[in-house]
């Protein structure tokens, strides 16, 4: 622990404690305050961006991102013995807080840096449409599969759990499929020549372990920031949340309209949002490698795995038709607007 020791005297710290947390989190109290010692991980790139999270936390006032302090140099990190280390207060998260109880909160907050960080860019439409039109066509490709693979399975006078689960998935990945393909046509009937694109600080890894309610939220580990579109942090959020059997699904949902009053999204955004979400692509993949493999990995975690995906997919269908109903009108002159 002697690193530690090192880094503490660049912050003219002296611990009376030090609590290996992970192998790369330590909790430091020097008997006045609580410190946590972050080991960062990131390429000249990332670590590039992440001074710029700082600096732009600094320059527009950005609360809900966790505070560094400065070494004595005057710097957001410390190296020590070739590592890079930053030095943040240490936040114990409420006793008994409960998931459904940070949602609002953390819409809140990751919704505010989005607006107070939003640089406009307008691109031309057919640079979003013709990836879409390309993805269409590859889903086409994989229902094909789905279908061919259940077919397989009805076969099979006893299916094996995994197969018993495509089955039994069958009806809902093929909604994901139908509901795609809806979309993507929406967007492509869209007639603007030229689309204003959004970009903000993103968070790039954004979940509730990244996240934090003191005296207010405050959203922490920016090691994979990146400025980019809002809906790319949802697409993250969502997908690290949501293949949960416990996640509060339904608060997930109807929440979003606290993000939506910080932040709001275009009809084009909240389109691609909902393909992006509904990607049947990891499901498909477990049932190729199952097919090509069935003794891959055991027959338990083959299960699991697909779970997992399934629920991410059926988070989808419902943050889709809650959109539709929320946010769109059917009429495609309105996604224009």
């Amino acid at each position: 622990m002697e690193h530690i020791y090192n880094v503490l005297r660049n912050y003219k710290i002296y611990p009376m404690h030090i609590t290996k947390i992970t192998d790369r989190l330590y909790k430091v109290s020097d008997g006045n305050k609580d410190y946590a010692i972050k080991q960062a991980n990131f390429s000249k790139t990332t670590f590039s961006m992440w001074e710029s999270v700082y600096q732009q936390a600094y320059s527009k006032q950005l609360s809900e991102i966790l505070p560094i302090y400065l070494s004595d140099a005057g710097a957001l990190y410390s190296m020590v013995d070739g590592q890079t280390y930053y030095l943040q207060p240490w936040l114990e998260r409420r006793d008994g807080a409960e998931r459904n109880e940070e949602i609002n909160p953390l819409y809140q907050a990751i919704g505010r840096i989005h607006a107070k960080t939003k640089v406009l860019k307008t691109i031309p439409m057919h640079k979003v449409k013709d990836p879409f039109i390309e993805y269409r066509t590859f889903c086409s490709q994989m229902r094909k599969k789905l279908y061919s693979a259940v077919d397989a399975y009805e076969q099979i006078q006893f299916m094996s759990p995994l197969e018993l689960q495509v089955c039994t998935h069958f009806r809902d990945i093929d909604q994901a499929f139908q509901k795609i393909d809806e979309r993507i046509m929406a967007l492509n009937e869209i007639e603007e020549k030229e689309l204003s694109w959004d970009r903000c600080l993103c968070h790039g890894n954004l979940a509730f372990e990244h996240s934090i309610r003191s005296d207010q939220t405050y959203l922490l580990n920016w090691e994979r920031a990146q400025m980019d579109n809002p809906i790319m942090d949802l697409v993250s959020f969502f997908e690290n949340e949501t293949w949960r059997f416990n996640t509060p699904v339904d608060e997930l949902i109807e929440s979003f309209s606290t993000y939506y009053q910080e932040n709001e999204l275009s009809k084009i955004e909240l389109l691609i949002l909902s393909i992006y979400l509904l990607n049947p692509s990891p499901y498909l993949e477990f049932i190729d490698k199952y097919m090509m493999d069935p003794l891959n990995d055991t027959m338990f975690n083959q299960v699991r795995n697909l779970q997992f995906t399934y629920r991410r997919i059926i988070f989808a269908l419902k943050w889709t038709a809650y959109v539709e109903r929320e946010y769109e009108t059917i009429s495609l002159d309105d996604l224009e607007s």
